[in-house]
């Protein structure tokens, strides 16, 4: 799954202008978009207790406080906490999804310590385990989906190794494009501030 940096979002929109199509106090409907194209153009539309952001890159709706511009204020996104939030997400690539590059972090991980384990017991040898090593992987290399890392998991047996408590492990990441969604909500809720009125500082966020 690709991951995305706030300097890699901040290049998509480097010629996105805000465009106020409806500004009546937490009635909003502002538009970012660059001219000439709709390309990663994006919507946030607000209205009592909710957001909703949408456009090319996917839809995702929040709800927490009600005026939700003054939610997305403060400095760095917090994608985690935000998806707490969520009321309805992007039915094409959700908020969150498998990631095969952290699959292959955790279950090399698990191979180790397994290994290490053995190797201090004596049940194998330094060739042995490298073979564990090799064929893990050769295995890796074709993984990309998560029913092929399910596949991996319950075939796997060389040498002693096996995965079958791997399930416990969490190999989700969340998603490019909520991701994109996050930094294009603060990005976007930061000029609106900076261009139209300044953010309520007096409304907090109870827990």
């Amino acid at each position: 799954m690709d991951k995305l940096t706030e300097q890699q979002f901040l290049g998509c929109v480097a010629e996105h202008q805000m465009i106020v199509l409806l500004d009546n106090g937490v009635y909003r409907h502002i538009r970012f978009k660059a001219p000439s194209t709709n390309n990663q153009y994006f919507d946030l539309v607000t209205w009592p207790n909710y957001l909703s952001f949408s456009g090319d890159m996917g839809s995702y709706v929040f709800s927490r406080v009600n005026d939700m511009f003054n939610f997305f204020t403060g400095n760095g996104i917090n994608p985690g906490y935000w998806s707490e939030k969520l009321e309805a997400s992007d039915r094409s690539n959700g908020y969150n999804g498998f990631s095969a590059e952290k699959f292959g972090e955790l279950i090399t991980r698990e191979c180790e310590d397994q290994l290490h384990d053995l190797l201090a017991r004596r049940e194998i040898d330094q060739d042995e385990a490298q073979d564990v090593r090799d064929e893990l992987e050769d295995a890796l290399a074709d993984v990309e989906f998560e029913h092929e890392a399910n596949a991996l998991i319950d075939s796997f047996n060389i040498n002693k190794v096996r995965f079958s408590d791997f399930g416990e492990y969490d190999c989700n990441e969340y998603t490019y494009h909520y991701l994109w969604a996050c930094y294009a909500i603060q990005w976007g809720v930061a000029k609106y501030f900076a261009e139209i009125s300044e953010p309520d500082t007096k409304v907090s966020d109870p827990c």
